[in-house]
């Protein structure tokens, strides 16, 4: 895995919506509770959790997808998914917040639940009406 640096935080007086920190995580094990486990990131990270998290179980009705959950959180930043596919064990965590956080918190926090993680890609977007 390349090191990790953490990003340049985002000003403190910078307007919420203006700029998008962006966390993906590839990780390798179990996830025996992915809606515990995307409430323990939010929480890992400081983020405010609007309600449960919700899960979608693959294949779907028609039996399209992998073979694993889908799980959403909504937190008042923006939200935190994970993607899991119990077969191959692998996971996907995906962190998307307009307030600043430290992604070596996440890769901690996942890595302490048993997860090995193997990749991680992190930026931070701003929107410009100048393009």
């Amino acid at each position: 895995m390349k090191p990790l640096h953490d990003l340049h935080a985002v000003p403190p007086d910078e307007v919420l919506g203006s700029s998008m920190q962006i966390l993906d995580l590839s990780m390798w094990g179990h996830v025996a509770d992915a809606e515990a486990l995307v409430a323990g990131v939010a929480a890992c990270i400081g983020m405010t959790r609007l309600g449960p998290a919700i899960s979608w179980t693959n294949p779907d009705q028609s039996g399209r997808g992998g073979w694993g959950v889908t799980t959403l959180l909504r937190i008042a930043e923006s939200h935190i998914i994970i993607e899991t596919f119990s077969t191959v064990l692998t996971a996907y965590l995906s962190v998307r917040s307009c307030k600043p956080f430290s992604p070596s918190h996440v890769i901690d926090y996942a890595n302490g639940s048993g997860l090995i993680v193997c990749d991680h890609v992190g930026k931070i977007m701003r929107a410009s009406k100048n393009g």
